[in-house]
């Protein structure tokens, strides 16, 4: 896992792409049909409160899906931990804790062990009421991802300029878009580029430029974009390395840096409370 990991990258996320790719392959090979993980309800609500906490549509609040690419299967998400627990004692079948759940300073382990305890005393059917919002927001996501499909066969269109593929995004109709339709429509253009999934603020930075003079454009991971008349102009490739560049950040918030397509989100944090692979800046 560690050779498999970039710097500064956090180890674990590592080790879970990992697996899934192993476990992957062995469906991929015939040797699996479908790989089942353990997923409970408990998980769903620690994930969509998670989301909820950091901020979050309804991509982020659907949480787990229930199946994932028609090979990874989780039968007991509707299921409670402590149910699970119960029904594994009492048929005498042993299981595994990871004693990385009992480190405190990731925060997935502090809202299970202590603000989602705190929050069932308030309402003793929170995680299954969580568990609902989830399966209520994948059902809007498949609404929007039909939706979203229609009006990028409709806008988006690819062209050859200078021997380099570029996407054009017609501004006229978009600015007729409501504003959730305007976010899908852009996130599935910069998907349908090749670039990697975009934050609110990328998102948000993309409306300003289609409201904007014509020739300015910005720079979002792997993916340039340019207000050309009345298009905007997609286009994949490399970025160039900064020669330097100064911002001023409000904390908390969230900062883009055009010049790397980078977005670096600011807030504050107790020393005691750091995540692994987090960087800090004491004051």
């Amino acid at each position: 896992v560690a050779a498999e990991a970039r710097p500064r990258r956090n180890l674990e996320a590592v080790a879970r792409e990992l697996r899934y790719r192993f476990l992957r392959s062995l469906v991929e090979r015939g040797e699996a049909g479908k790989v089942a993980t353990g997923h409970t309800a408990d998980d769903q609500a620690e994930t969509v409160l998670g989301r909820l906490l950091r901020g979050s549509g309804t991509r982020g609040l659907a949480g787990i899906y229930p199946v994932v690419g028609g090979w990874l299967v989780r039968p007991l998400l509707e299921q409670r931990r402590a149910a699970l627990r119960h029904w594994l004692a009492a048929q005498a079948i042993p299981w595994r804790e990871d004693s990385s759940n009992r480190d405190l300073r990731r925060t997935r382990n502090r809202l299970r062990a202590e603000l989602l305890p705190l929050l069932e005393a308030e309402n003793p059917r929170l995680v299954e009421q969580l568990a609902a919002t989830a399966e209520v927001a994948r059902d809007e996501e498949r609404h929007w991802e039909r939706r979203t499909a229609e009006l990028l066969a409709r806008h988006l269109e690819e062209q050859t300029l200078s021997g380099r593929p570029i996407w054009k995004l017609p501004l006229l109709p978009f600015v007729q878009l409501d504003r959730a339709e305007q976010r899908r429509l852009l996130r599935a253009a910069a998907r349908a580029t090749g670039s990697a999934r975009l934050d609110l603020p990328h998102v948000e930075a993309l409306r300003q430029l289609a409201a904007g003079q014509s020739g300015r454009r910005i720079r979002l991971p792997g993916l340039e974009v340019a207000r050309v008349f009345d298009w905007l102009q997609f286009a994949p490739g490399a970025l160039p390395a900064p020669e330097g560049f100064e911002y001023q950040v409000s904390v908390p918030g969230a900062c883009i840096i055009p010049a790397t397509g980078t977005c670096i989100r600011f807030n504050f944090v107790g020393r005691d409370q750091a995540e692994p692979g987090l960087s800090l800046i004491h004051i």
